[in-house]
């Protein structure tokens, strides 16, 4: 989490609204469309992300198979004609079962970092915008959260309150948030006191309006490289859970659980295709997360000179 923190922080610096631009000047939204585009690991990443969110909606048709469907006389087949990426133990479809594994995967990944995201930019946003007391409580409470191994307490609550895919994506939602409030409570810390800020404080702006108006544009930039970071976080994190056997339930396919059926040390050697296509999936996706997380950075980042 502290490297998605830095990774975000440095995203971007305040955009002040007065800045003169030419006539020929692009626009700021224009201008980071372009610097993002011209970053090749970062259009990778997000080709190889949108297609596998596309295999995850379009499952139900593009699956050649029921990825839960027994079939005692297909069983450990290998990679063939009739299934492309084999069979397991019991018969099951390697390939319906990867697809449908990433419809749980990347919704893991996209629902948990949008709750941490959520309660972070409160709790940060509310403490550097207010300071005093209130800030000072929030930030002893986050460096509280920040005692403990996330990974270790994500086990433990998933262990009492039971493995599926609801449970875990709150767990890992309600412990990621204290590196996301700290770093929105330094960059409101810092946008507050730009000129800017207190001249809108100055002609009597509302606190909900200077926030909205002037504090969350400059604040969206690392949040959302902080985001798409996070999801690569918690798509590990989910396999992990899956693999150590409290991730979803059985016949439900994941990345994780599927590596978790395959760890045999007579699988690893003789049934490689089992572990091979979720290993491989599981990688892709993360790489490609963290592509697309440095692309945003340095899209946002208004001190490069790539797009102008």
């Amino acid at each position: 989490m502290s490297d998605i923190v830095s990774s975000a922080a440095s995203a971007t610096s305040p955009i002040e609204p007065s800045a003169a631009v030419s006539g020929r000047a692009l626009s700021p939204g224009r201008r980071t469309l372009r610097r993002f585009l011209r970053h090749r690991l970062a259009l990778f990443g997000a080709t190889v992300m949108g297609i596998m969110v596309l295999c995850a909606i379009t499952a139900p048709i593009i699956a050649p198979y029921d990825p839960t469907a027994i079939n005692l006389v297909n069983i450990s087949q290998p990679p063939g004609r009739d299934h492309l990426l084999g069979t397991d133990a019991v018969g099951r479809d390697i390939l319906s079962r990867a697809l449908y594994g990433a419809r749980i995967s990347l919704s893991v990944g996209v629902v948990a970092v949008a709750i941490y995201l959520s309660i972070g930019f409160i709790l940060g946003a509310v403490a550097g915008y207010t300071g005093g007391l209130t800030d000072s409580a929030i930030m002893r409470f986050t460096d509280v959260m920040m005692c403990f191994p996330t990974f270790v307490l994500i086990l433990i609550l998933v262990g009492i309150v039971g493995p599926n895919i609801t449970n875990i994506m709150l767990v890992i939602g309600l412990f990621g948030w204290p590196g996301v409030a700290r770093l929105v409570r330094g960059q409101v810390l810092q946008l507050r006191e730009m000129d800017y800020v207190l001249a809108a404080r100055a002609v009597g702006g509302s606190r909900p309006y200077v926030m909205s108006r002037h504090i969350l544009p400059n604040v969206i930039g690392p949040l959302t490289v902080a985001g798409s970071l996070g999801i690569a976080g918690a798509i590990l994190a989910e396999a992990g859970l899956s693999f150590l056997g409290l991730g979803v339930t059985q016949p439900t396919p994941s990345w994780g659980a599927m590596l978790n059926e395959a760890r045999n040390p007579a699988t690893l050697a003789t049934e490689p295709w089992l572990w091979l296509t979720p290993g491989i999936l599981i990688s892709l996706a993360v790489l490609s997360a963290n592509f697309i997380g440095d692309g945003l950075r340095d899209a946002f980042d208004v001190r490069s000179k790539a797009g102008h």
